[in-house]
Parts: structure tokens; C-alpha cells; sequence
């Protein structure tokens, strides 16, 4: 895009936009990453740390399916990760990344981040209470497995993922289909609209790893999300279980779900950060964000 200039001559010299034009595309951060000497630089990392202090760690955003390649600027002392920025693949992103997938990493160090296994009891007036890990699994375990006993295959739902990796969905499978033989298990689509640039595009589809999901899950038994919320709505899901949150809309018509959450037997939630369908969930389960993986 033509928006940087060189502006004045000799010693008056200074960097500027074309017509003082502000920049208010969707690419401003790497006009910091293409500065020969450092002058320009991200608001997000000024004054935060020296570069040379970084632990620098190649991954892939996860904020579209379109897979940019990123490095993470880690602080081993901080515990903290303090920058991303584009690495270098000229099949997928060229040397650039949008301001989309350089901040996602703020999500990481949220102040909802969910730290602990958390039961909610249904009681009126019951307090939320933190639970060991053993604890947690051996009862969630519990309940899907007498959920089946009394009422079926059909008596669980799962519903999964496109932001989980191909590891991650491979045993969900494994769990859930080939070893509890539920026919339950889908995962929502997430479209939003397409970004294009000349030479880069914020992709439609919101899911990093769709593909993966419909290869290695698909609809299993032919349920879709509609399908097993709509169960859920009606009072036939014992336990309904998501491997990732979000906000209601995600997973559809918001009516259905929040009718479906409070129909259910029991809803189990992993994520990594509270959202509108954890914090109605009976038992919540730290997950970890793809960084961390």
C-alpha cells in the first residue's frame, strides 16, 4: 500500500504517511517489523523488553484458517510471552502477518484465564468450588459413563473443535467415537467476512484448523452441532460436553444454546479462557492455548 513517505529534504528528514493520511488497515504492525534501524516501533512491545532477551519460538497463528507462519518472543524470566511476529514462507504468508494474529497473544496472559478444575453445583445458592485434577476427571469421567448406562450412546454430546490441533482431534475420535461409541461429536463452523489486501488475505474462515476437523472427525453418525443442541434443548443429552468455549453465537442460535445449557444433565467445558458457555457450565477444565502446546 502506498501510505509510508519520506518527507522534507536533508537534515529536516523524517518518516511519515503520504498526505498525513492516517493507516488504518489491518497490516500496521509490520511497518515495524520492516524498519532497517528500529525508529518505528509496535506500541505493544516498546519499552518492554531488550530483543536479545527474548527466547524466540517458531508456531502458526491460529486466528484464521490461513495458517501464517509467526515466531513468538517468549521471556523465560518473566514467564511471559511479549511479542509475535511473522516468519517467513512464501507459500502461505510472505514475510507478513496482521494485526489480528500479532496481538493474539494478549489472550495468553488474560486476567480470566482459567487456572483450575471448577465444579458449580445446580443448588441455589451453592458456591463454585476448585477441584483436584483427579478428582475432576474421575467424576466427569463418571458421569459420561452413567449417562451412557442409563440412556445410550446418544446420551453424551460432544461437541469439538476447528481451533484444536490434528493430535487433539485425533483422540477426541479415539475417546469418543471408536472407544465410548458415541455418534454425538461435530464441531461449529466459524465464518466471518474475508480481509483482502493486494497481496494478503485475513481468510474467512475464523476455525485455523477446519480442514483437520472435517478429515479426522467429520460428523460422526451424521450429528451435526444443530443436531446435538437441539437434543440437548429437549432434555435427551446427559452430559454435554465442549472442548472449547466461545460465546453463544458460535455454536448457533443463541436461544437454543442457552436452552440446551440449562437442559442438559451436565455441561463440561475445557478451555484455556472463561467466555459466556463456561460460566455456565456445571464443570470447567483448564485447557492450554496453542502457545503453550
Amino acid at each position: 500500500q502506498d501510505e509510508i513517505a519520506v518527507i522534507a529534504r536533508g537534515e529536516e528528514t523524517y518518516i511519515g504517511t503520504v498526505g498525513g493520511r492516517k493507516i488504518e488497515n489491518e497490516m500496521t504492525g509490520n511497518i515495524a517489523d520492516i524498519c532497517p534501524v528500529g525508529a518505528l516501533t509496535s506500541i505493544d512491545f516498546r519499552f518492554e523488553a531488550r530483543p536479545w532477551e527474548l527466547s524466540n519460538v517458531k508456531t502458526i497463528c491460529t486466528n484464521c484458517s490461513k495458517g501464517c507462519n509467526t515466531v513468538a518472543g517468549y521471556h523465560p524470566r518473566r514467564n511471559k510471552i511479549l511479542r509475535v511476529t511473522s516468519r517467513e514462507n512464501m507459500d502461505v504468508n510472505q514475510w507478513w502477518i496482521c494485526d489480528r494474529g500479532r496481538g493474539q497473544f494478549h489472550q495468553v496472559h488474560d486476567v480470566v484465564r482459567i487456572a483450575f478444575p471448577t465444579y458449580r453445583p445446580r443448588t441455589p445458592g451453592a458456591p463454585t468450588r476448585q477441584v483436584g485434577w483427579d478428582d475432576a476427571i474421575a467424576q466427569v469421567a463418571g458421569s459420561i459413563k452413567d449417562a451412557i448406562a442409563r440412556q445410550g450412546s446418544d446420551a453424551v454430546g460432544v461437541i469439538s473443535s476447528g481451533e484444536l490441533s490434528n493430535e487433539e482431534l485425533f483422540l477426541a475420535r479415539r475417546i469418543f467415537v471408536d472407544g465410548l461409541g458415541l455418534s454425538q461429536l461435530d464441531f461449529p463452523e466459524r465464518p466471518q467476512p474475508p480481509v483482502v489486501y493486494p497481496k494478503f488475505t485475513i481468510e474467512g474462515d475464523k476455525n485455523p484448523n477446519t480442514r483437520g476437523a472435517q478429515l479426522l472427525q467429520g460428523t460422526a453418525g451424521g450429528r451435526s452441532v444443530r443436531d446435538i443442541l437441539a437434543a440437548a434443548a429437549d432434555g435427551r443429552i446427559g452430559v454435554l460436553l465442549f472442548l472449547r468455549g466461545g460465546s453463544p453465537e458460535t455454536f448457533g442460535d443463541e436461544a437454543r444454546v442457552a436452552r440446551a445449557l440449562e437442559r442438559a444433565g451436565l455441561v463440561v467445558v475445557i478451555d484455556f479462557v472463561a467466555s459466556s458457555i463456561s460460566d455456565r457450565a456445571d464443570w470447567v477444565l483448564p485447557g492450554v492455548s496453542h502457545f503453550e502446546k
